[in-house]
């Protein structure tokens, strides 16, 4: 464990953008925990951007499209889907940034199981 007498606990502030060597360096330093918000900000905004340039041509009204002038486009708008792209292109960077930190395979202890507890 990391933690004993005189021990520190350190938090990377600004941990987007930093390099694989950089985030390992850091948790050998001491590095407990590590703010990732730009990183997943862009991922779930990529996702939608990938889908909306995919699916553009059916995005443009709420019928026409390639397959037909009247044929209708809401299963291409339809909430659920798109947003679904955004929350896909989330989770997938988030499981790339729990492998750089070194969390893959790692779970959370039973008497730790809320964000509370652990920032306690």
């Amino acid at each position: 464990s990391r933690e004993g007498a005189g021990s520190v606990l350190y938090a990377f502030h600004g941990g987007s953008g930093a390099s694989v060597a950089d985030v390992r360096a850091a948790i050998a330093a001491g590095v407990v925990k590590m703010n990732v918000d730009t990183d997943t900000q862009w991922a779930y905004w990529n996702g939608l951007r990938e889908y909306e340039a995919q699916k553009r041509p059916y995005l443009q009204a709420q019928a026409g499209n390639p397959e037909g002038e009247a044929r209708s486009n809401k299963r291409h708008y339809e909430t659920r889907v798109w947003m679904r792209k955004a929350e896909l292109g989330m989770a997938e960077r988030v499981k790339i940034v729990i492998a750089e930190l070194g969390g893959a395979g790692m779970h959370m202890p039973p008497e730790r199981t809320s964000l509370n507890q652990v920032n306690e």
